[in-house]
């Protein structure tokens, strides 16, 4: 049988380990894997950093979190809260300001010197009910501030009330607002992570580069709002000829970029194949102007190999060969000899 994760053989005495390979440790997959899909996946159990030096606090907090469905980590003073925020990455941070050998306020301000770490949401925990403390934090940009003692059910509705909120700018920050697909922020994180498990893992994957090589003509003669609409019908046509695991994304004006994970190339130009195909069919220009035009694009693919240095450089590379297509006017073909070059 298979690894799950890297694909390699998995001998009969590594069995127990779930079918996870013996050329890695079993921890990293996991971890790496969870990477992956974050921000993919709806239902993915949260990871809660709490920081007290009250073990009886630290206690409680990690079994009513626990309870709630969070998955938690724990430190005991301030420079523990750093490592283990660094080490874990988790979705929040409930700090108490009290911690020994470097408190709360200074935790805080350690994290926000780096970018991945300054935008983890935090709550303060204080035992002092003041207004120049509460002024300090807000400062740093912490998301709450709770007071001692309190409440479970408050703090719980307190916690999930920041998540949630951070989901949402997440959401937005994520997405194009006209088409609804995941903007070039989200590929830019992707891709990385992707490239990390190729590299890792010996793991395949593809990207493609699409342009919408006549959304100039349409946009000049029907106008911006018929244009839109085009760009609308378009994703549904990519929604429609990916898998679900494809993730699609909006590269920015006419040009979208597709990661097709666990594909090499041939299979990679299959899959576009499909889109091709609908995109002949051409699209409705809107409910009053009833006359269809046929949609015609440039793509450029690539897959991993060990060559290349960075996933910038895959992006590059299907940049490079969509370009090479588009001045060739070859559209919506797919000819062998670009696709395979550069």
């Amino acid at each position: 049988m298979k690894c799950q994760i890297c694909n390699k053989f998995v001998s009969p005495e590594y069995e127990e380990n779930k079918h996870y390979c013996q050329g890695h440790p079993y921890i990293e997959h996991l971890k790496l894997n969870q990477r992956l899909h974050d921000g993919i996946e709806e239902h993915k159990t949260n990871k809660i950093l709490v920081a007290d030096d009250e073990k009886d606090v630290l206690n409680m907090l990690d079994e009513l979190l626990s309870k709630a469905g969070y998955q938690v980590f724990k430190a005991s003073d301030g420079v523990e809260a750093i490592m283990k925020t660094k080490e874990v990455m988790p979705h929040m941070i409930i700090l108490d300001i009290g911690l020994p050998v470097v408190d709360g306020f200074e935790v805080k301000k350690r994290l926000n010197k780096e970018d991945t770490t300054a935008c983890i949401p935090l709550i303060f925990l204080s035992g002092r009910d003041t207004t120049p403390d509460k002024v300090r934090g807000l400062g740093l940009n912490v998301d709450d501030y709770i007071t001692k003692p309190y409440s479970t059910n408050e703090l719980l509705a307190r916690v999930e009330s920041v998540l949630s909120r951070r989901r949402f700018y997440e959401e937005i920050s994520m997405k194009d607002n006209l088409t609804g697909l995941y903007n070039r922020h989200f590929l830019n994180k992707k891709i990385n992570l992707f490239f990390q498990m190729a590299k890792m893992f010996d793991r395949q994957f593809s990207v493609a580069m699409i342009d919408v090589t006549n959304f100039k003509s349409i946009n000049d003669r029907y106008g911006h709002v018929t244009g839109d609409h085009v760009l609308t019908r378009i994703s549904r046509f990519m929604k429609d000829s990916f898998r679900q695991n494809d993730i699609i994304t909006r590269y920015g004006g006419d040009e979208f970029a597709v990661i097709l994970p666990d594909t090499d190339r041939e299979a990679a130009e299959m899959a576009l194949s499909k889109l091709r195909l609908k995109m002949k069919e051409g699209i409705v220009l809107s409910k009053h102007q009833r006359e269809k035009v046929a949609i015609t694009i440039s793509i450029g693919v690539t897959e991993y190999h060990d060559a290349y240095v960075g996933s910038k450089q895959m992006l590059e590379a299907a940049d490079e060969k969509m370009y090479k297509c588009k001045r060739l006017q070859h559209f919506s073909l797919f000819p062998k000899n670009l696709l395979r070059s550069a």
